[in-house]
């Protein structure tokens, strides 16, 4: 077997549902109805502070040839029935999958000046 066909064997495993992957809905902007894919997911236990607020924030892997288009900046993801908005979007060194930096419950932090 071809190093290429190792990768694709390897694909195939981990965005297997019935092995590491979870089934996730991606919508993009102007496209109905969602696209059903398997996707693996990273999220941060930790809220990321940004210079308006805070949100939760995580990792979701892709593959390339689940998808139409090319994900892009405010498309979502819905996962573990929680919408998540893409932040930006990371293609593999390969080109088989997309590393996507979602965020979810962007939230402005009041100060007591604002009360």
């Amino acid at each position: 077997m071809t190093f290429k066909g190792m990768l694709d064997s390897d694909m195939d495993i981990f965005f297997n549902t019935d092995e590491f992957a979870e089934t996730a809905e991606y919508r993009y902007q102007d496209a109905e109805p969602p696209t059903s894919i398997s996707v693996l997911t990273d999220f941060q236990a930790d809220l990321e502070t940004t210079s308006i607020g805070q949100r939760a924030t995580g990792f979701i892997f892709c593959r390339k040839d689940q998808l139409a288009d090319e994900p892009k900046f405010k498309d979502t993801v819905t996962v573990f029935s929680k919408k998540w908005i893409v932040d930006k979007v990371v293609q593999s060194g390969d080109g088989r999958a997309y590393q996507l930096l979602v965020y979810r419950d962007a939230r402005a932090i009041l100060s007591k000046a604002n009360k």
